[in-house]
């Protein structure tokens, strides 16, 4: 069972709270309402998958992967899958009083227009969001486009990341599975200092099986460790990676 914890209304605490959220600089509330959480606003971690910086909540016909770095072979991002289409996910440090999703945003924005992505700002589930369609050959190598959905949300000393591909950046419907995953997400900043952009860190669970590249699956689409979009590998629909952690 998880929600936001509340405090008594009349509790020297919530004044407390009260009088800093009137002078705080920067709130997530409102579009976190109802999810991606922070550890601190959940009763208990029972039930969820421990990533390290990220808890999940294992679902049916829901594939999950961890992206793996070659050199350090440490995870990098979690992958979900479902259904044909998929969301790679990234948790990084944050400054206590700003977000950063805005000056990602215009970052990405700025990035994928030099790299033929034809982004768009609209307003999503979690607030503002990209979309994004890149050029690419068809089955009957046609040329058509892969759609790209990039959401930004921002929590408390920490910003996350998710990057969906396929139907479900695109077709309404097959989103609201996503938005769910997204929704019932738990990141654990964790008390250590951390340079805002910095990735937080990631843990293989006991049981997890590695396993190698798909057949004949492009060069991965590698995210970056900082939370921009300074190359352009970022703004691309993330493919399978080099070595893979999956997770049954």
């Amino acid at each position: 069972m998880f929600g936001r914890k509340k405090k008594n209304a009349d509790s020297p605490e919530a004044s407390a709270s009260a009088s800093q959220a009137e002078t705080a600089p920067f709130n997530d509330d409102d579009v976190r309402a109802n999810g991606p959480y922070d550890v601190s606003e959940i009763e208990s971690k029972d039930d969820y998958l421990d990533l390290g910086s990220i808890l999940i909540k294992p679902q049916p016909g829901v594939g999950l992967r961890l992206e793996v770095d070659e050199k350090t072979k440490r995870p990098r991002a979690i992958t979900l899958d479902v259904a044909g289409s998929t969301a790679q996910v990234q948790a990084f440090a944050a400054p206590k009083t700003a977000g950063l999703w805005e000056e990602i945003r215009q970052d990405l924005t700025t990035s994928l227009q030099g790299n033929n992505g034809a982004p768009e700002a609209v307003e999503g589930t979690f607030g503002t969001e990209l979309r994004a369609r890149f050029p690419a050959k068809t089955s009957q190598g046609t040329t058509g486009y892969r759609p790209a959905r990039f959401v930004g949300i921002d929590g408390p000393r920490w910003f996350l990341r998710t990057v969906i591909s396929g139907a479900a950046a695109i077709d309404p419907e097959a989103s609201k599975k996503f938005d769910e995953l997204i929704r019932g997400l738990v990141v654990v900043r964790g008390k250590d200092p951390m340079p805002p952009r910095d990735l937080l860190p990631l843990n293989v669970p006991e049981g997890a099986q590695r396993v190698g590249p798909a057949q004949g699956s492009a060069p991965p689409a590698r995210p970056q460790n900082n939370g921009s979009a300074q190359s352009s590998t970022t703004t691309q629909p993330p493919e399978r990676g080099p070595e893979i952690a999956e997770v049954r």
